[in-house]
This record gives structure tokens, C-alpha cells and sequence, in this order.
């Protein structure tokens, strides 16, 4: 009597497998949990720039170096941590380069605004846009 096939090859999935599966969908949407994380990966690395490339425009402001780095790295990490595990949504959320350079190029180094009002000028633009 053949033996039947079995419904996986290779090693049985774990416990944290199953429950990330689970948790995102991963298996309903058509991909694995190696092949999300290995897309995280890449998606890490191709967006790494931003942490070194964000605080070096900033910095032309006047904003010091490691606040910008350091705010940069937090911002980065928790914005996309909640849109992981809030919206279950994989994506990767950083500052915008644009608007960085809107904001030192123009607004500090071209208007002549210091740093601190320029970024107020930022937080309201970004709060009158909300409605």
C-alpha cells in the first residue's frame, strides 16, 4: 500500500512560524515567512541610506549630527513597527528626502529662517494638511 504525501517537504514549521503566519496572512496572500523576512532584509538594506543621508541635510540647517541620526534611526523604527504590527502592512516608513531638503535648502539656508522655526513651520504645514 503506497504511503500518501506529505502536505510540506523538509522540516515541520515551528510555533513562531505558524503564529507569524498566522498573526499576517502570510500563506493567505500567496508567500512564506522566509520569504517576508528575507524581503524585510532587503528592504532594510535598500532604505539604510536615509539613516546616514537624513542627518547630513539636516545638519546643513544647523541641526547637530547625532540628534538628526538619532531621531532619524527612532522615527524610522517605530513608524514602521507600527505599521507592521497596527496595520499589518509591510512597509517601510522614514523621513521624506524632499521635504528635508525643502526645509534646509530652502526654508534655513535660502529664506534665512532659523532651524527652529522652520521646523515649526513644518509641523503646522503637516498638521493643516490633516483637514
Amino acid at each position: 500500500m503506497p504511503q500518501s504525501p506529505t502536505p510540506y517537504s523538509g522540516s515541520p514549521p515551528t510555533q513562531a512560524t505558524t503564529s507569524l503566519d498566522h498573526y499576517f496572512n502570510v500563506s493567505r496572500r500567496g508567500s512564506s515567512v522566509k520569504t517576508e523576512v528575507l524581503a524585510g532584509i532587503a528592504t532594510f538594506l535598500a532604505g539604510m541610506y536615509i539613516i546616514v543621508v537624513n542627518p547630513a541635510i539636516l545638519s546643513d540647517a544647523g541641526i547637530p549630527f547625532s540628534a538628526a541620526l538619532s531621531a532619524t534611526v527612532v522615527i524610522s523604527f517605530f513608524s514602521s513597527l507600527a505599521m507592521g504590527l497596527y496595520a499589518r502592512n509591510p512597509i517601510l516608513v522614514a523621513p521624506g528626502m524632499g521635504m528635508n531638503a525643502l526645509f534646509t535648502y530652502t526654508l534655513v539656508l535660502g529664506a534665512g529662517l532659523s532651524w527652529e522655526v522652520a521646523l515649526g513651520c513644518v509641523f503646522w504645514s503637516g498638521c493643516c494638511s490633516r483637514f
